[in-house]
């Protein structure tokens, strides 16, 4: 009896339990922050690299709307005081493409003519 009525649960729960809800991925106003941090052999010290990526206006390539990936800063410095912080000035760094009928997100570097898939919510 037990398992019949864990048989009837899990049949019933289970499209539940696996449906999630297609949200499409940001165009606008979406920024990413990336934190890394390596030793560095010669100074026996820790350099973190803080990089941050923003969303920016659309373009057109080959007949698709891609939103422009901008690298907004980057900065390390070694864990001491008197260590220099590096500020890289606002770089496009690629482009996304969210194909929404595909449920797929692309990105293009800025100096590449092919494109990579970075998220597929179809799978």
């Amino acid at each position: 009896m037990k398992k019949n009525l864990l048989l009837i649960l899990q049949i019933v729960w289970a499209p539940i339990l696996l449906s999630q809800t297609y949200t499409p991925f940001p165009v606008s106003n979406a920024t990413w922050i990336d934190y890394d941090l390596t030793c560095d052999p010669s100074t026996h010290g820790a350099v973190y690299y803080f990089n941050t990526y923003q969303l920016a206006a659309d373009t057109i390539i080959n007949s698709y709307t891609y939103s422009k990936l901008l690298h907004l800063y980057s900065e390390n410095f070694m864990a001491c005081n008197e260590c220099p912080i590096f500020f890289a000035p606002v770089d496009l760094f690629g482009y996304i493409l969210n194909d929404t009928s595909a449920r797929n997100i692309y990105f293009l570097h800025k100096d590449s003519t092919t494109e990579s898939l970075l998220y597929s919510f179809s799978l």
